[in-house]
């Protein structure tokens, strides 16, 4: 994370993965300041449910769900 966004964030797995592919957490205030790097033009703080609706594979947006969920925050 640090080295898209310039956040220095502790992340935490969740049980919601694969064995091929982890699926980890990091909580950021909407406040902190991101620092792209020159791969990026752009990023937004969403709404979990608006980011569900945009993740692509369904696998993605589907696992997403699982952990808002689990945090109570859908």
């Amino acid at each position: 994370m640090r080295e898209e966004s310039g956040l220095s964030l502790t992340p935490k797995q969740t049980l919601f993965g694969s064995a091929d592919w982890e699926l980890y957490i990091a909580e950021a205030s909407p406040t902190d300041s991101v620092d792209l790097d020159a791969e990026h033009d752009r990023f937004e703080w969403l709404a979990i449910e608006v980011a569900i609706a945009r993740c692509k594979p369904k696998r993605v947006a589907d696992s997403l769900r699982s952990v808002g969920d689990d945090l109570g925050a859908i």
